[in-house]
């Protein structure tokens, strides 16, 4: 099960796991965008499922819905999340509220219900895409990067009781990486000075492509990664 599979890191996530033969259940809110997702897989036995995460108390039908066939799931990335940009003066509290709603309390809901044994197999693992700035925090980015800390440390809490069914999960800090949110952003704003200081702040001398993310979400999901657990993996390019 991938989120956020409709754009960015999600819809590359499951194009670059189907390549490696995993069937994929890509949710994300905008079904036209979805179904270019799925024209993209690899592979056989793939389906996509609208479904807006923010709806916290339907995820259970969700996980019905992707289980329908009677094939339980063996993994599952986290991908959707809203970028949010606000400085502390304007950041209300209900302005909190739906940052944390899209960029954590989601993650939870998702987690918890993947738990249970009707929905997926044992030794199955799980991937949280986080970022940089929960910990290396900038500024004007209180309600996002505190929403990415939080997830960090539920992972780090919810991997004891994972552990109980033999499921793994991990994090991911992704760094700048060039999607096409961001690209959109530069395009409309024109911001190539802001573009250009991320590159000169990155130790590998460029930003982060969408595959650079699924290559670590494809280690992470896998057996690969067998003997870890609880950690968070900086694709960051040295930022």
């Amino acid at each position: 099960l991938i989120t956020g599979a409709s754009s960015g890191m999600g819809k590359a996530t499951s194009i670059y796991l189907s390549k490696l033969g995993a069937q994929i259940v890509a949710t994300g809110r905008n079904l036209k965008r979805l179904e270019m997702t799925f024209g993209q897989l690899v592979g056989n036995h793939h389906k996509i499922i609208a479904f807006d995460l923010c709806d916290l108390n339907n995820i259970g039908n969700l996980f019905l819905t992707a289980i329908e066939d009677g094939k339980k799931l063996d993994g599952m990335v986290h991908s959707a999340g809203i970028p949010f940009v606000m400085p502390l003066r304007g950041l209300a509290p209900k302005l909190m509220q739906e940052c944390f709603e899209n960029d954590f309390f989601c993650f939870v809901e998702l987690v918890r219900q993947f738990f249970k044994t009707k929905y997926s197999n044992e030794k199955s693992s799980i991937v949280g895409i986080s970022s940089v700035t929960s910990v290396k925090p900038v500024i004007g980015e209180v309600g996002y990067t505190t929403a990415k800390a939080a997830l960090n440390a539920s992972i780090s809490s919810m991997a004891i009781e994972l552990s109980k069914r033999h499921i793994r999960i991990n994090g991911i800090l992704a760094g700048n990486i060039l999607s096409e949110m961001t690209e959109k952003i530069f395009k409309e704003y024109g911001n190539k000075e802001l573009k250009d200081r991320e590159v000169e702040q990155s130790l590998i001398g460029r930003w982060g492509a969408c595959d650079d993310v699924a290559a670590a979400c494809a280690f992470l999901i896998s057996d690969m990664s067998s003997f870890t657990t609880a950690s968070l993996l900086d694709v960051g390019g040295g930022y």
